[in-house]
């Protein structure tokens, strides 16, 4: 969040107050079109050091493998259903 802070001081000529105030519209405005349970992760991408870019992909990917092992686990238990049903 600060290197955006900064990035807003320096590019756009804010002072810090008034750049604090466009981040923290910006971050709202994100979280606004994510579901609720990517907020963490907006806030963990903003917060964490490096690059945003390569922040938001590293999230991407985790948060990719956590869907894949939901949706197998998901999968595992139709399977084991159905074949306690024949």
């Amino acid at each position: 969040m600060e290197e955006l802070i900064q990035s807003l001081q320096l590019n756009a000529g804010l002072t810090a107050e008034q750049a604090r105030k466009a981040a923290d519209i910006f971050v709202a405005y994100i979280k606004g079109k994510v579901p609720a349970s990517l907020h963490g992760t907006v806030d963990s991408i903003l917060n964490s050091k490096g690059s945003i870019a390569d922040n938001a992909k590293e999230k991407a990917r985790q948060f990719s493998g956590e869907v894949e092992e939901v949706a197998k686990e998901f999968g595992d238990k139709v399977t084991d259903f159905f074949r306690k049903k024949n």
